[in-house]
């Protein structure tokens, strides 16, 4: 190995994967100066006293300029007791992979509805489901146990002792000494339905905590009683205002030597009394609200809309897990408007929102003005150079038509799904006036109609529950005659408008539309949302 050119070497540290990299630098010099770039480019962090550490550490050494990529977990631990603890240890095998690995013994696929499938899942493949509970959870021992409740223990206490003043600032003092980080990943793994504790990080800390996210899934709550929330909403408030201050040094030319933040992913779901929703709601000031004690320390926070100026590629994913006044929610879409509008050098955008406990409300008093309208309600062109634009927000037709006219002559790539856009009809009618000529994909799913009544139907059998409908609720890349004439006609390959009195209106699943072109499709392990998006490590908008 140690006789081995160089170029060679480089070819093989290429051909590696991760973990073989990093077994590779412990061989030699150059073996270490070769695998370092690779193994550093991306480096993972989570709260955690020993993750905040290995950080400063590496922030400090010699390593700092090959990383590229930071993703941060802000998953906090649930409180849990020692025997829910216990009952959350689980190393069976991922019940999806298992039922692939016998899929010959449990061959049979229920055809059902889309609704059927949202709602009642418990008998989907129920003899493998058995079949997979009745395996063992574990085979650890009583001592093996023991000490992952300690390593447990010390980890919530670690979280709990958070301090803006103390781990921030170790937190914004690491970040600025990275000069090539350009891409930053604020991800929950609760975000996701499953497989996260195997996420890198995550699957190495599950080895002495015993639990992972997975695992602890069914005991998360809301209650903030019961975790230490605002902790990390601390933590993604110093990394955002990092990214300012470095945008700020920039563009005063006092720091030329680190590279902006280009490209940025923020997952995050609001809860009561957050402290990222109370720091936002003063970000147009930079001020914190003096009414809280770790403010009072810092007084004149920068404006955080600071941290989007030089960002080109931004993924946002807002959840709001309980309802909220409408009002509540205004005042944070008041501050996204603020951030959206700042990053003026944006070229692609992914943002979905959701409000599911409102989602019935908003469809039911929809006027237009809806939380989410507001980002997209504008007579001026606000990125002047996107390219790529996936929406999975309400957005009133008539400001959603107009915003994209606005950004026609840029935008190539669009996506909309899970919406409630009011006129569906009108939407499809005018896309391809409004935004075709540059347009080389288009990808539509679940757009809701206000007004059941105003579809071109003649066949409704008086059952329907509500007067809101799904259209494309099988998305515009589905193979069947009316999803193609759809699609046809919104990428202007043709002027023959199509017949929407054909849609399902998600009534129908996959399998049992007769009009289906192919083989049936496996429907057993999509997501059980209506919605495709897909954020963090799991790329949906590859195509």
């Amino acid at each position: 190995m140690n006789t081995l050119p160089t170029e060679l070497v480089a070819y093989i540290v290429e051909f590696c994967d991760h973990t073989s990299q990093k077994q590779l630098r412990c061989l030699n010099r150059l073996w270490e100066d070769l695998t370092s770039c690779k193994v550093f480019a991306h480096i993972y962090l989570a709260t955690f006293e020993a993750e905040l550490l290995s950080f400063q550490t590496l922030a400090n050494s010699r390593l700092a300029k090959h990383v590229k990529k930071l993703t941060y977990f802000t998953d906090t631990l649930p409180k849990l007791s020692k025997k829910t603890y216990q009952d959350c240890i689980n190393f069976r095998p991922d019940f999806h992979k298992f039922r692939v690995q016998n899929a010959d013994k449990y061959p049979d696929e229920p055809r059902r509805s889309l609704y059927d499938r949202l709602y009642n899942r418990d008998d989907v493949f129920s003899q493998a489901w058995d079949a997979w509970q009745a395996l063992p959870r574990h085979s650890l021992t009583k001592k093996q146990i023991h000490a992952g409740w300690a390593v447990y223990q010390q980890l919530l206490r670690e979280q709990k002792s958070w301090l803006d003043d103390v781990q921030g600032q170790i937190l914004q003092q690491s970040f600025s000494k990275l000069p090539n980080l350009t891409e930053i990943e604020l991800v929950r793994a609760m975000a996701e339905t499953r497989g996260t504790s195997a996420w890198p990080l995550w699957s190495r800390i599950r080895g002495k905590l015993l639990i992972g996210p997975d695992d602890w899934r069914e005991q998360y709550t809301p209650d903030e009683r019961q975790i230490a929330f605002p902790v990390t909403e601390y933590a993604i408030l110093c990394l955002l205002e990092a990214i300012a201050k470095r945008n700020r040094t920039l563009n005063d030319g006092t720091d030329s030597a680190c590279k902006p933040v280009t490209k940025v992913l923020l997952q995050h779901q609001f809860l009561d009394h957050s402290s990222l929703i109370a720091n936002w709601s003063n970000s147009l000031y930079g001020t914190a609200p003096e009414t809280r004690e770790w403010s009072i320390r810092h007084i004149g926070r920068l404006p955080l809309a600071t941290a989007f100026t030089n960002i080109t590629t931004l993924t946002m994913w807002l959840h709001f897990d309980d309802e909220r006044p409408f009002h509540y929610q205004a005042m944070i879409f008041a501050q996204l408007h603020h951030f959206l509008y700042a990053a003026t050098k944006l070229q692609t955008l992914i943002l979905q929102i959701e409000c599911p406990d409102q989602f019935d409300q908003d469809l039911e008093d929809f006027n237009g003005m809806a939380p989410s309208v507001n980002i997209f309600d504008t007579t001026t062109t606000i990125w002047p150079e996107i390219t790529y634009l996936a929406l999975s927000a309400n957005v009133e037709t008539d400001k959603l038509l107009n915003f994209l006219r606005l950004h026609s002559e840029t935008i190539k790539h669009l996506r909309l799904t899970e919406m409630v856009v009011r006129n569906v009809p009108k939407l499809i009618e005018q896309l391809p006036w409004t935004i075709s000529r540059n347009l080389e994909t288009i990808f539509l799913r679940q757009l809701w109609h206000d007004g059941i009544e105003t579809l071109p139907r003649q066949d409704f059998q008086g059952d329907i529950e509500d007067r809101h409908s799904c259209l494309l609720s099988h998305s515009t890349d589905f193979n069947a005659p009316y999803e193609r004439s759809v699609k046809a006609y919104l990428m202007g390959t043709t002027d023959t408008k199509p017949d929407l009195g054909l849609d399902c209106l998600g009534r129908l699943g996959e399998n049992e539309r007769p009009d289906r072109i192919g083989p049936p499709t496996n429907t057993v392990f999509k997501p059980h949302r209506l919605y495709d998006f897909k954020l963090g490590l799991f790329d949906a908008w590859s195509n």
